[in-house]
C-alpha cells in the first residue's frame, strides 16, 4: 500500500435545486507521497473544494475512500485525522496576538513556545508575537495562518485558495515563500487554487479538475509541455489548436524547438496548442496594410526565413511586453508578443516569428 494520502474512486454529491443531485466529485482517485505538494488546479465549480473538504471529513463522500499510509480515515473524526487546514481568509481569532494565535493547537505542550518562534521566522514574522492581528497586512495575516496550521506537526496540509484574496504582486511573492516553507517542514500537503501560476509555482504534481474529473495529474514541467487533451490545454491558457500536418501549422513544425520532444506526438497527425507568445514580432518589423494570406492557400503567409504575416487587431499593454492580437489566416486569432512600447494601427499587418516554447503537441 502506497505511504501518504490516498484517495480511491471518490464520489461527492449534493442535493441539487428542484430535486435530484449534482455529483460535485466523480470517482477522482488520487495520492500524494510524504512530502510531497500536490495542487487541485481548475474553474470555479469543478469539485476541487469538495474534494479537498472530502479529504478533511467535512463532505462524507457516497462513494470511495480517504486513506492515510493505506488505513482508510473516512470513520476518523475532523480532529483526528491529524490533518491541518488553511483557508482563503486565514479566520485568526482577534482575541489573541499573533503568538496566541500560532500557539492554538499546540497550547500547553512542552516546547509551544520555540515552536512559535521557529514557525514565525520561517514565515517571514520574527519578533511579531506580541502584535494584534488587527494591525497585520493580509500577506502578515495569511502567514501567521500558515504557522498556526503547521505548528501541529499535520501529516497533510490542505489549502483552500489560500491566496485568492491578495493582490497579484503579493500572491506570486507569498507562493515562493509558502513553497519554500512546506519544503522546510516536509510537509504533504494538498493546495486548492483557480490560478495556474500559483499550482506551478507551488506543487511538485498539478491534477487538472473538471466537472468534477481529475484530467491530468503530473509534474508542472511535464503538464505544461505535454498537455493530455485539447481541454487541458485550454485551460492552462493555450489559445489556439491547428492540425500538426495542416499548412498552417508549417512555420513551427518548421522552427523545431521542443516540438521534437515533448511535442512530437503531434508531429504524426496529432494537433499543435499555441500559447500566447507563439508569434513573436520580428526585431524591426515593419507594418503595411494590405492582406496577410496567400491567396488560395488558407496558410499564413510567408515572410521569408520561416517569418509569418498577420493582421493587426488590437493591442494591449503588459508588464515587460506589448500584447498584439493578430488574425492569422488558416489559424484565426493568436495574441503575439512585441517588445513594450511596440504599436501598429489595427488592420495593419505584421511580420512575425514562430515561438516553439510557446507550443505543445496534443495526441
Amino acid at each position: 500500500m502506497a505511504d501518504g494520502l490516498g484517495v480511491d474512486g471518490l464520489v461527492v454529491r449534493y442535493p441539487a435545486a428542484g430535486g435530484g443531485v449534482t455529483t460535485a466529485v466523480d470517482d477522482v482517485s488520487l495520492q500524494a507521497r510524504p512530502g510531497a505538494v500536490v495542487a487541485l488546479l481548475g474553474p470555479s465549480g469543478c469539485g476541487k473544494s469538495s474534494l479537498l473538504r472530502a479529504v478533511a471529513g467535512l463532505e462524507p463522500p457516497v462513494a470511495g475512500d480517504v486513506t492515510w499510509d493505506g488505513v482508510s480515515v473516512l470513520d476518523v473524526p475532523v480532529h483526528r485525522r491529524g490533518f491541518g487546514l488553511l483557508f482563503q481568509d486565514g479566520q485568526l481569532f482577534a482575541h489573541r496576538d499573533v503568538a496566541g494565535n500560532v500557539a492554538y493547537g499546540i497550547a500547553g505542550r512542552p516546547g509551544a513556545r520555540a515552536r512559535v518562534d521557529e514557525l514565525l521566522t520561517l514565515v517571514g514574522l520574527p519578533g511579531y508575537g506580541r502584535r494584534d492581528p488587527a494591525t497585520l497586512s493580509g500577506g502578515e495575516r495569511q502567514r501567521v495562518a500558515l504557522a498556526r496550521a503547521l505548528a501541529p506537526r499535520p501529516r497533510l496540509l490542505l489549502l483552500d485558495e489560500p491566496l485568492s484574496a491578495l493582490d497579484r504582486a503579493l500572491r506570486e511573492r507569498l507562493a515562493a515563500d509558502l513553497r519554500s516553507v512546506l519544503l522546510a517542514t516536509g510537509t504533504t500537503a494538498l493546495f486548492v487554487t483557480h490560478d495556474q501560476d500559483e499550482a506551478f509555482a507551488v506543487a511538485d504534481e498539478v491534477a487538472v479538475m473538471a466537472a468534477g474529473r481529475l484530467l491530468q495529474v503530473d509534474a508542472p514541467a511535464r503538464l505544461w509541455r505535454r498537455p493530455a487533451d485539447a481541454t487541458v490545454a485550454a485551460f492552462l491558457g493555450y489559445e489556439a489548436f491547428v492540425p500538426a500536418d495542416a499548412p498552417a501549422a508549417a512555420p513551427w513544425r518548421a522552427a523545431g524547438g521542443r516540438l521534437d520532444d515533448a511535442g512530437g506526438r503531434a508531429a504524426t497527425g496529432g494537433t499543435l496548442a499555441l500559447y500566447p507568445g507563439a508569434l513573436v514580432v520580428a526585431p524591426g518589423a515593419g507594418v503595411r496594410a494590405d492582406t496577410a494570406a496567400e491567396p488560395g492557400t488558407g496558410a499564413p503567409a510567408p515572410g521569408g526565413g520561416g517569418l509569418v504575416d498577420g493582421v493587426v487587431v488590437e493591442l494591449r499593454a503588459r508588464r515587460g511586453r506589448t500584447e498584439v492580437v493578430v488574425d492569422v489566416p488558416g489559424i484565426g486569432r493568436l495574441t503575439a508578443h512585441a517588445p513594450v512600447g511596440w504599436t501598429a494601427p489595427p488592420g495593419a499587418v505584421v511580420r512575425m516569428r514562430p515561438d516553439p516554447e510557446a507550443v505543445a503537441g496534443l495526441p
